[in-house]
């Protein structure tokens, strides 16, 4: 959508720009929700009941719901500031396995430095990982690991609306 010709086309509808994001926006969710499920069918596909009927199946959806949402956002993001295609891949590869590799995905944070560990606590990812973390050590949960799991996946949504409003403020400077 930001190729020059089709941004042109759409600058020509008579849609405001505001409008436009909007329905961007609600196509990533789409698409996105679309992904997740189909990902989420695998381990019923793999483990059946074993799956299903584990206890903390709600709270691994839904973390990896709230890590979607932080991957639609950065989609939207670097959609909006990237204007060639083939520079995308180059871009997604450094930020998911820069992520990957200072967030414990990789390599087990018990090996992470502890300056590597404190800048990963500004990175989504490294969020994720705590709430893997803390459903894969523990059947039955404490209020404190509850509350652990919630404000991992909170910290996950609030990094991924951060991430679209920094993409919208981009946009709208560029329209500018």
């Amino acid at each position: 959508f930001r190729q020059k010709e089709v941004r042109l086309r759409m600058q020509c509808a008579a849609m405001a720009p505001v409008k436009q994001n909007a329905q961007l926006i609600l196509g990533c969710l789409v698409l996105g929700a679309f992904v997740w499920g189909i990902c989420m069918l695998m381990p019923v596909l793999l483990y059946g009941k074993d799956f299903l009927n584990d206890s903390n199946m709600p709270f691994y959806l839904l973390n990896a719901f709230a890590m979607v949402l932080v991957s639609l956002a950065i989609a939207f993001t670097m959609g909006t500031l990237v204007r060639k295609t083939e520079i995308v891949s180059g871009i997604v590869n450094v930020i998911s396995l820069g992520m990957s590799f200072t967030c414990g995905v990789f390599v087990s944070m018990e090996v992470l430095g502890k300056g590597v560990k404190a800048f990963a606590h500004f990175l989504p990812v490294y969020w994720y990982e705590i709430v893997n973390q803390i459903l894969a050590e523990n059947v039955d949960f404490t209020s404190g690991q509850k509350m652990g799991i919630f404000q991992g996946v909170g910290i996950q949504i609030l990094f991924a609306a951060a991430i679209v409003c920094a993409g919208l403020v981009i946009d709208r400077r560029l329209r500018e």
